[in-house]
């Protein structure tokens, strides 16, 4: 999973990701509860990095381009902050686990 570099990347407030992301179709702008949506939940699995410091929660111009990136591209399970379900995850194990076991004939 990416993370976000303080040292390189641009921060943004959450309150002022807002005024980087265009308006929604009906006019309106991105409300600060979606971006903290985005951070906790994501989009179709796809969360948005985030950093706290000192007790603030920030995101960067950068990670807000990879997320868009990641959702765009309707990328694999490895995509950026991808979540899974326990479920899902047992099952991909065990397809691994099969794979290789066929691997080694064992």
């Amino acid at each position: 999973m990416t993370m976000i570099d303080i040292h390189n990347e641009t921060l943004i407030s959450i309150s002022d990701t807002a005024k980087h992301l265009p308006r929604r179709p009906n006019g309106k702008t991105v409300h600060v509860s979606a971006v903290y949506r985005w951070i906790k939940k994501g989009i179709k699995g796809v969360r948005l990095e985030s950093a706290k410091i000192a007790g603030c929660t920030y995101t960067s111009l950068e990670a807000l381009q990879r997320w868009s990136d990641a959702l765009t591209d309707g990328e694999d399970s490895t995509a950026v902050g991808r979540l899974t379900s326990p479920k899902s995850r047992m099952t991909q194990i065990e397809r691994a686990s099969q794979q290789v076991n066929e691997q080694l004939r064992i």
